[in-house]
């Protein structure tokens, strides 16, 4: 009795973490979805290609890890959203300039400039 609920716990804590897993890995696609529809917006032919989405959802992944283990060590303090906001920062810098070629990078601001207006 005490192996069946041991292993019963042992799915239902396994299943709870793919789930989990798999709401980060689709927040991550949102976001190379959203990067992607920027730069076509102003023209199609820059749109991003399998290898830059692939990218582009790692580096998501990437900071959303380290946001939650930051979350997870030091709670949620002022201290917390200075590194988030600089985590933040770091992938953003790291999208635009190793995986985003030039006119993409042009493509995106320019979307984003004439969003904002």
């Amino acid at each position: 009795m005490k192996k069946l609920l041991l292993v019963f716990s042992m799915v239902l804590f396994a299943g709870a973490m793919m789930a989990q897993s798999a709401k980060m890995k689709e927040r991550a696609s949102k976001k190379s979805a959203e990067i992607n529809e920027y730069i076509v917006s102003i023209d199609k032919d820059l749109a991003l290609d399998e290898e830059q989405i692939t990218k582009i959802d790692e580096a998501q992944l990437e900071k959303m890890m380290k946001i939650k283990e930051l979350k997870k060590e030091k709670g949620d303090t002022e201290e917390t959203k200075k590194m988030i906001k600089a985590l933040h920062k770091e992938y953003a810098k790291k999208i635009n300039k190793e995986i985003l070629r030039k006119e993409q990078r042009q493509a995106m601001w320019e979307a984003k400039k004439a969003d904002k207006e």
